[in-house]
């Protein structure tokens, strides 16, 4: 294929590094391996998402750039003149960084409509003539909002291999052995309590994976831990149980919950924003609300099918923008 046209080279911002949540490897891996018939043969650079990028580097080094791609995560928000943005970007050097695509991302949270600074930001650095794709219909409204009717909704990569043949190998009944997270940026002691001990109490053995940087920390605040085997904090390490063991997962990280599936084990998440709930209501993911935290033990012990609702027209559509161009 190289040998059939011009090299491109790709940038892509990437949430998987310099993180502290491993769910953005989780993220990044499947939008690699999604995408890898377009990357393949071309020169890709990464960069952090998380990180502002110099002056030098972009105004040299991405000068000749093709195209640029937005990966995964809840990237986007309505006050990127906030310190607290994630995907670091900013109204003097949005345009030299566009256009960029969207592929699978999504709006951090409720309620925060964008400001005039932050609809400046993203008409600058987005692209008008490609197609953006974002992980649910609240994402694509905000985004239709401030002008952008170029988007379509078709979940996030790391779901795009649940197609209905895949959901249908996934155990329906209760396993002996649960693995569990918890959410170190999103602590409720009561309900995360709640939730450990309805696994000791239902489950033979109980594992928990760190998948935040705060994670041990907390989990050490809740309850004891010596009756909890620890799973490192990596993914190897998490693919490893998920693959070598019969196993469910309940817990409040989306992304664990997500990879659990993905290795084909039955998963409840416990619902605690707004991504894990705009997941299941266009989606059918499998999630219980946080509110609902007392209807655990009926839920981990009561056999359930996975039906979760893939976008496969969207995907397939978004993909097609791309293809045209090989």
């Amino acid at each position: 294929r190289i040998m059939e046209q011009q090299m491109k080279t790709y940038l892509r911002f990437n949430p998987s590094i310099c993180s502290i949540n491993i769910g953005d490897q989780i993220i990044a891996q499947s939008v690699i391996e999604q995408m890898k018939w377009l990357f393949s043969g071309n020169f890709v650079i990464d960069v952090s998402s998380h990180q502002p990028i110099s002056w030098i580097y972009y105004s040299h080094v991405l000068q000749n750039v093709d195209l640029s791609f937005v990966i995964g995560s809840n990237l986007l928000r309505g006050k990127l003149n906030s310190v607290d943005r994630q995907w670091d970007i900013n109204i003097f050097n949005a345009k030299q960084l566009g256009p960029a695509v969207l592929i699978g991302v999504g709006w951090r949270a409720y309620g925060e409509t964008p400001n005039w600074y932050t609809r400046q930001v993203y008409q600058k650095i987005l692209s008008h003539n490609y197609m953006h794709s974002v992980r649910d219909n609240y994402t694509k409204d905000m985004l239709q909002k401030i002008g952008f009717n170029n988007v379509v909704n078709t979940s996030c990569a790391t779901m795009w291999g649940f197609t209905p043949e895949f959901c249908r190998k996934i155990p329906t009944t209760k396993a002996d052995t649960v693995v569990t997270t918890v959410t170190d940026y999103n602590q409720n002691l009561s309900r995360d309590k709640a939730m450990i001990d309805c696994l000791k109490a239902n489950y033979k053995k109980v594992f928990l994976w760190v998948q935040g940087i705060g994670d041990f920390q907390y989990i050490k605040e809740l309850t004891d831990i010596n009756d909890i085997c620890i799973i490192e904090p990596s993914l190897i390490a998490f693919d490893r149980i998920l693959m070598n063991t019969d196993i469910d997962y309940v817990g409040t990280r989306l992304h664990g919950g997500i990879r659990a599936l993905q290795k084909g084990r039955r998963t409840l998440i416990v619902g605690i924003d707004n991504l894990a709930k705009e997941k299941e209501r266009d989606f059918n993911l499998p999630v219980i609300d946080q509110n609902e935290i007392y209807q655990l033990v009926e839920r981990v012990n009561q056999p359930f099918d996975t039906n979760i609702r893939i976008p496969l027209h969207e995907i397939e559509e978004w993909k097609a923008q791309f293809r045209k161009s090989l």
